[in-house]
C-alpha cells in the first residue's frame, strides 16, 4: 500500500488528499452548518433557535450526498483549473491587449469570469440538487417525487438546472472577488510577515475566505429563494428578492451571515490541513 501510493505523481496525491480532506470529510462535519445558512436564507424572521429547531427536525445532514459529489469535485479541479485560467487570460492579454497585460485587476476580473463561468456550469447540477433539500423546511422532502410531476425530459432538466443564472452570477462575482482578494491580501502580507511565510498563508487565505463569503452572501440568498422547494416558477429571481427585501427589510439579503462566517473558518482549516498534506506527500519524497 505504501509503495503504491508512492508512487504516485505530487499531483495525484494532491488531488486525492484534497477530495479526502476538503471534498468528503470537510463536508460532513460542516453539512449541518451548510444547512443552517440554507434555512437562514428562506426563513428570513424566525429566530436563530427556531432556524436550529427547524435543522434538526428535518435532518441536520440533508443534501449531503450532493454536496460531497459538488465539493470533492470543486477539490479536485479549483486549484489547478484557475491557475490555468489566470494564465490563459495573462497569455491572451499580452497577445491582444498588451497594454492590460500587466494590470492585475483586469487579469483577475477576466480570470474570475472565465473560471466562475465552468465552474457553475459543471457543478449547477448538485448544487441545486443540494439546495432543494438544505432549503427545504419538510423532513419528507423528496427530490424524485417533485421531478416525477414533470410532463417529460425538457421539464425534468429545467428543473434540475432551476436558477442556473443566478448561480453562474454568484459564482463569477465569487470568483473574481477571491483572485482580487487573494492578490491584495497576498501583496500586504508580505509587507506585513516578509521572513514569515506561513503567516503570510494564513492571512492570505483568511482574508481572501473572508470576503468572498460576505460579498457573495446576498446572491447566495437570491440562489436560495430560487430554488427552495415551493418557490414559484413563473416569478423572476429578481422579484423574488425584492419581494423579500420589501416585506423583511434590507437585512433580509444577509441572512445567515453569522453561520456563514463560521462556516468559512472551518472551510479555511480544511484548506489547511489539504496544504499540509500536501507539504507531507512531497516532503516524503524527497528524502526517500
Amino acid at each position: 500500500m505504501r509503495e503504491a501510493w508512492d508512487k504516485q505523481s505530487d499531483l495525484t496525491k494532491v488531488t486525492l488528499g484534497n477530495i479526502l480532506l476538503k471534498g468528503i470529510f470537510g463536508t460532513i462535519i460542516t453539512q449541518p452548518l451548510a444547512g443552517l445558512v440554507t434555512i437562514s436564507q428562506v426563513t428570513m424572521d424566525a429566530l436563530l433557535v427556531d432556524r436550529l429547531a427547524l435543522v434538526w427536525e428535518r435532518g441536520m445532514f440533508k443534501g449531503l450526498v450532493p454536496s460531497i459529489f459538488r465539493e470533492s469535485g470543486k477539490a479536485a479541479y479549483k486549484t489547478p483549473v484557475m491557475l490555468k485560467a489566470q494564465g490563459f487570460v495573462e497569455k491572451q492579454l499580452q497577445q491582444h491587449a498588451p497594454e492590460l497585460a500587466g494590470n492585475k485587476i483586469a487579469v483577475n476580473v477576466l480570470a474570475g469570469v472565465l473560471f466562475g463561468s465552468f465552474d457553475a456550469t459543471v457543478s449547477v447540477i448538485p448544487d441545486r440538487i443540494a439546495t432543494f433539500y438544505k432549503a427545504s423546511t419538510a423532513k419528507d422532502q423528496k427530490l424524485t417525487e417533485y421531478l416525477k410531476e414533470s410532463s417529460g425530459p425538457l421539464e425534468i432538466w429545467q428543473k434540475l438546472t432551476k436558477g442556473y443564472s443566478v448561480y453562474l452570477s454568484k459564482q463569477i462575482f465569487m470568483c473574481t472577488t477571491l483572485y482580487v482578494a487573494h492578490t491584495f491580501a497576498a501583496e500586504k502580507s508580505k509587507e506585513l510577515f516578509p521572513e514569515k511565510k506561513e503567516k503570510q498563508m494564513v492571512v492570505t487565505s483568511l482574508f481572501s475566505s473572508m470576503s468572498v463569503a460576505v460579498a457573495s452572501l446576498p446572491l447566495e440568498w437570491a440562489k436560495s429563494l430560487r430554488q427552495k422547494p415551493g418557490a414559484p416558477k413563473d416569478v423572476s429571481t429578481l422579484k423574488l428578492a425584492t419581494t423579500a427585501i420589501q416585506e423583511h427589510g434590507w437585512k433580509a439579503p444577509f441572512s445567515g451571515m453569522g453561520p456563514k462566517l463560521l462556516l468559512t473558518t472551518l472551510g479555511y482549516t480544511f484548506n489547511a490541513a489539504a496544504l499540509t498534506f500536501y507539504k507531507q506527500a512531497t516532503e516524503g519524497n524527497a528524502r526517500e
